[in-house]
């Protein structure tokens, strides 16, 4: 049996566009989530990278367990997803773990030797999460061993937010690019910038995404890191936190906001945290997270790899559970 990615097939994880082939996703950690009864699933996608980003990758679990990472290709094309299954019902997730960023990655289909189920439901009472970020919330580097540009060096699943997401069994939405910061991108270029584009169902149309909608309860934040690569004053970098977080506050009014950053930023953050806490009985808290310089952290690209993704995720978890 095949059938066509919708709403009526599959759980559809994180922000989304309704096509009349499928679904259309940008960010990393989306997906989907469908329920079947077979020995073996099979995918149709359609990837448009380009010539810089030439392949996305998918990460597969079935009834919860890790399995299947795919590397796609260009254009239309069906992958293997799982095989050899016990002949029953499954449950199997399927996230984009790399950037696509501007060019539109599509679920078309899925197909299984036996049946497509109805999709599962969110578990009731599932808490919500709003993660924003850059390379290091993408997943960059988290897989050691970067010899070139078409490598297998980014999963997002070993990056700080989704292991924070996954550790209270939450609903995850991550909007991060890579280069981008809160005020400034890495180069200094002032459009880079998260805040401009937070509310954004796909990077590459840009159309707007109903936040407030979502009401999320938690709210994660880790930028600065690019804003800091050029000279920088601490009270623009400050302000622009400030700015950020009454955009985050005016759409998700009871979400506490975590946030964290490497060192130059740190400054900017904590007068940041602390003047938007004054104004707001729901303020924000910066969390102390560990070096990404050091050797036991070295990942792939010039960036900390999956162990300080673990340890910084931690340190999230622990800062959530103080205030529960």
């Amino acid at each position: 049996m095949k059938k066509t990615i919708s709403t009526e097939t599959a759980r559809i994880l994180g922000r989304y566009r309704v096509l009349t082939d499928g679904i259309d996703v940008s960010w990393v950690n989306s997906g989907i989530e469908l329920r079947f009864r077979g020995t073996r699933l099979a995918l149709s996608v359609r990837s448009t990278s380009t010539e810089k980003i030439k392949q996305a990758f998918l990460q597969v679990w079935v009834d919860g367990d890790r399995m299947t990472r795919i590397k796609t290709a260009l254009g239309e094309d069906d992958y293997v997803a799982a095989y050899g299954l016990e002949d029953r019902e499954h449950t199997a997730k399927i996230l984009l773990v790399s950037e696509t960023q501007w060019h539109p990655f599509a679920f078309l289909a899925a197909e299984t030797d036996g049946e497509i189920l109805p999709p599962p439901e969110a578990p009731a009472g599932q808490l919500k999460f709003d993660c924003y970020g850059d390379s290091l919330t993408c997943g960059v580097g988290t897989i050691r061993g970067w010899p070139g540009p078409d490598s297998d060096w980014q999963d997002s699943t070993l990056a700080h937010a989704y292991r924070v997401v996954e550790h209270f069994g939450g609903d995850g939405q991550y909007t991060a690019i890579s280069g981008w910061g809160v005020m400034r991108g890495y180069c200094g270029d002032e459009p880079s910038n998260v805040p401009r584009v937070f509310d954004c169902t796909t990077m590459a149309t840009e159309e707007k995404y109903d936040v407030a909608s979502r009401d999320a309860d938690y709210i994660i934040v880790m930028l600065g890191t690019n804003d800091v690569a050029k000279p920088f004053e601490r009270e623009t970098l400050r302000d622009a936190y400030v700015s950020f977080f009454k955009k985050l506050r005016a759409v998700s009014p009871r979400a506490k906001i975590y946030c964290s950053t490497t060192e130059a930023a740190v400054p900017a953050l904590d007068d940041a945290a602390k003047l938007f806490s004054e104004t707001y009985s729901v303020g924000a808290v910066r969390v102390d997270i560990p070096k990404t310089g050091h050797p036991d952290y070295a990942g792939s690209y010039g960036h900390p790899g999956g162990e300080w993704g673990r340890d910084v995720a931690a340190c999230y978890i622990a800062a959530i559970e103080r205030q529960i």
